[in-house]
């Protein structure tokens, strides 16, 4: 359109050419869009698909932002912007460079994706529920995704993968095939597997409780506690350290029955002793920070007042339980101290501080329970300050 624009008066929109004779049909294209100062917003779609096809049209009823949408086609779809689509259509026809490349299922292919998907989700309003499945395309690309994440181990993955699943998780549908790939990749034998394999599904989790979103009804519960129990018992340090720390930044997402059959699997003697007292601080110290602040005192307070939405409420039971399960510890070592000072007074060879009727790792219980006081005063404090301020608190 010339530069008087369409809310130009009709004098200036005619004086808007350069000096010189000008042809009837520029006349004619002035005296037009002159007229169209004080049409309807109607009128002046019509015009512009005159101008575009060359053909009369016929003026078309309001309807709000779809008048807008066509308007906007009808201006860009000129004759000289026209040859260019063509011209670009037909390259895209011919050339079969861009197939040869998507076809890969490299780099290229998942850029793609992400765009892809973010064209969907800007083409829908805030709010609005997207209709993935009746998307054409979406269940070829989900599949391909899908395919090339299970061909290729799970320590060669690609950043741009890891962040095509992340936006594919716009619908969270697709957490569970995801996160079933994933946990199918882990071996509780090769610490670096499982690294990778808990940080990326540990991202899928975020991601979704960012966007606040629910894992599905759907999701595969039951596998992924089955793995949970794999890795946390494994004898690597570092597997315990990786997995107790998965477990405590997403245990309130899990259901609540595989939260519970979770906590009551770790409650157990040979596990909870283990942990407790395990011969690695960090293992002690993420575990202590799991039952205090997960399980001990989470389950002693209202959902209304920790966490502030109630998530991942443990029972009382449980807390009650697991309470108890210290206790069972901390007098089963000062039985055993108690055991070792009345036979040096008695003049005889020390105990030994493994006993054949007492755990290896009781030699531990000193820094176990000063670290686990010192986690339940954190938790005092902190609670404290929640009751205090809680509209400070995320």
């Amino acid at each position: 359109p010339p530069s008087a624009g369409y809310g130009a008066p009709a004098a200036e929109a005619r004086a808007s050419p350069a000096g010189g004779a000008s042809s009837g049909e520029e006349e004619g294209s002035e005296d037009v869009i002159g007229d169209l100062a004080a049409c309807t917003p109607a009128g002046l779609h019509s015009w512009a698909s005159s101008q575009s096809s060359g053909a009369p049209a016929t003026p078309l009823e309001w309807r709000g932002t779809e008048y807008w949408a066509r308007l906007w086609d009808s201006i860009a779809e000129l004759r000289e912007q026209q040859a260019l689509r063509r011209a670009r259509e037909a390259w895209l026809v011919e050339d079969g460079y861009w197939r040869q490349r998507l076809s890969k299922r490299g780099h290229c292919f998942f850029c793609f994706v992400r765009e892809w998907v973010a064209l969907v989700r800007s083409a829908s309003g805030p709010g609005e529920a997207i209709p993935w499945k009746l998307i054409p395309g979406y269940d070829a690309l989900v599949r391909a995704v899908l395919l090339e994440m299970r061909r290729r181990p799970v320590t060669h993955w690609p950043e741009s993968m890891q962040s095509a699943a992340l936006d594919l998780l716009a619908n969270p549908k697709l957490a569970q095939p995801l996160v079933a790939v994933a946990l199918r990749k882990l071996h509780p034998h090769r610490p670096p597997v499982v690294s990778a394999t808990l940080d990326v599904i540990s991202s899928w989790l975020s991601q979704l409780e960012e966007s606040g979103e629910a894992l599905p009804p759907s999701f595969d519960f039951d596998l992924l506690v089955k793995r949970l129990r794999l890795l946390l018992a494994a004898d690597h340090f570092k597997i315990l350290t990786w997995t107790l720390i998965f477990v405590h930044n997403h245990l309130h997402q899990l259901s609540e029955e595989a939260r519970s059959a979770l906590l009551v699997w770790l409650s157990a003697e040979p596990h909870f002793d283990r942990l407790l007292l395990h011969w690695c601080h960090h293992v002690r110290s993420v575990f202590a920070y799991l039952v205090v602040f997960k399980v001990i005192r989470r389950g002693q307070h209202t959902a209304g007042a920790f966490p502030p939405n109630g998530a991942g409420v443990v029972p009382l039971m449980l807390a009650s339980l697991y309470a108890r399960r210290v206790e069972q510890v901390q007098q089963q070592h000062v039985r055993m101290q108690r055991d070792q000072e009345a036979q040096a007074a008695a003049g005889g060879p020390p105990r030994p501080r493994a006993a054949p009727d007492a755990p290896p790792t009781l030699c531990y219980a000193v820094s176990a329970f000063r670290q686990l006081s010192e986690v339940m005063a954190k938790f005092d404090q902190f609670y404290e300050d929640a009751k205090e301020a809680p509209c400070e608190r995320p």
